[in-house]
């Protein structure tokens, strides 16, 4: 039996323990070491491994200057040229009308101009001298200058100008019971039917303004004169008054170019909904016989007629009324008298059957019934159809 020496494994422990420790302290102020080092002693001078250089401040290198924020304002500026007055002798084509779209400021000006400009949550307008201006030369070419931060004019960009059609202005942008609004607030009556087929009037509308009913065709001039207006054929005749040109139409709207004493504007106004035609041939019509080649005997609303063709018959205060006289036919031609009409045109020959033919027409003139009337040479028994 084996007897442990007991003394032996003391020493042996002993020894174990001691490398153990030692290795342990040597770790641990390894890692002090590590952490510690670079961190200045407080009443000790550091002491660097590596010589730090002096600081040094690159006063030799270019300064480069701060850009100030300009807005685009390209798209912010519309550009349209003023037309002179008809009457005007200068027709200068270097006068620009300046408008600022989100405000709707507006400026006339001749090229060349300067523009002076202000950015306050918009760009506006100033008649002060500004830091931030346009130039625009005659052919349109739009230079933008800033003054710097030294006051120095710098061009900062270019553009060209396009040049729009006036904006269109309604009533609402001229006083009440001006010329011009009561030209806005006029109304467009339609195409007048009547001269179309029986004036050459394929071009003419015709307009009720301030309560008056004029027939005008593109180009006309009208002038405002004792407080309405009405059509000149001189141009000469414009002088000192308002002036406006009527422009393009159709059945649903028509232009005006329109000068106040010095300011040209653009208006549009659009045709009045029209009542609908409730007459019916047969109802207006009736008792149609044949008298001759070229004459009818007929009933218009049981008013009793004898027509020959190319009469013109005018209803007006509910009642019927052959216009004779030339000069009665003139005065409805030129609008100068109101209400419906029956204009008997023609007796043909269809299907062995004489056929009365012409048209009925509202007093505004901008609907039509045409009128295809089977007659009977009896006194009895006559029929028609529309």
């Amino acid at each position: 039996m084996r007897f442990i020496d007991k003394e032996k494994v003391f020493k042996t422990g002993f020894v174990f323990l001691g490398i153990t420790f030692t290795f342990s302290l040597s770790l641990i102020l390894l890692f002090e070491g590590l952490s510690l080092k670079g961190i200045p002693t407080l009443g000790k001078k550091m002491v660097l491994s590596e010589a730090i250089p002096p600081l040094k401040i690159p006063f030799d290198l270019p300064i480069d200057e701060i850009p100030l924020p300009v807005p685009n304002i390209e798209r912010e500026i519309a550009f349209s040229r003023d037309l002179p007055r008809p009457d005007s002798p200068n027709s200068d084509s270097s006068v620009y009308v300046i408008r600022l779209k989100k405000n709707s400021q507006t400026k006339k000006v001749t090229l060349p101009a300067r523009i002076d400009l202000r950015y306050e949550k918009s760009l506006r307008l100033t008649e002060d001298t500004s830091s931030f201006w346009v130039e625009i030369e005659k052919g349109g070419l739009v230079h933008v200058h800033i003054l710097d931060m030294a006051g120095e004019n710098r061009e900062i960009g270019t553009f060209q100008s396009c040049l729009d059609d006036a904006p269109i202005r309604s009533s609402q942008d001229f006083s009440e019971g001006s010329p011009l609004w009561f030209l806005a607030e006029s109304r467009l009556l339609g195409k007048d039917l009547f001269l179309s087929k029986y004036a050459g009037g394929s071009k003419l509308a015709r307009l009720e303004i301030g309560g008056l009913n004029l027939q005008v065709k593109e180009g006309d001039l009208l002038r405002f004169k004792e407080g309405k207006w009405e059509k000149v054929e001189d141009v000469k005749d414009t002088k000192g008054a308002p002036v406006a040109r009527i422009g393009p139409f159709n059945e649903k709207n028509l232009e005006f170019q329109a000068w106040g004493l010095d300011e040209y504007s653009r208006l549009c106004i659009s045709s009045v909904v029209a009542q609908p035609f409730n007459g019916k041939v047969e109802e207006i019509l009736t008792s149609v016989r044949i008298r001759s080649e070229k004459q009818i005997s007929c009933m218009l609303d049981k008013q009793c007629f004898v027509l020959k063709a190319g009469d013109f018959v005018l209803k007006t205060d509910n009642r019927w009324k052959v216009l004779r006289k030339p000069e009665e036919k003139e005065a409805y031609i030129r609008g100068e008298v109101e209400g419906e009409i029956f204009v008997f045109d023609r007796i043909d020959q269809k299907g062995g059957q004489k056929v009365l033919y012409g048209s009925i027409f509202d007093s505004g003139r901008s609907q039509v019934l045409p009128v295809e009337y089977v007659a009977s040479t009896q006194k009895k028994g006559s029929k028609g159809k529309k």
